[in-house]
């Protein structure tokens, strides 16, 4: 379970990657907008992946594996 949490926030500091790649061929606003809400995503991610991780430890006992 663990492993898949640390995948979904490395999944969107992958596409927040990518969109930058893109700003060449993106409207200045819309990149801008489109990168706080990626940058807002990934926030959001970590913040999921630390609280239901949590919640599941304090359940199982086992200790949190990081993402290596």
């Amino acid at each position: 379970m663990c492993h898949r949490y640390h995948a979904g926030v490395k999944y969107v500091a992958q596409m927040e990657e990518h969109w930058r790649s893109l700003q060449p061929r993106i409207d200045p606003v819309v990149f801008r907008l489109v990168g706080e809400t990626l940058a807002q995503h990934y926030r959001d991610a970590g913040i999921w992946r630390d609280t239901c991780l949590t919640y599941f430890q304090r359940f199982s006992g086992k200790p949190i594996v990081g993402d290596d």
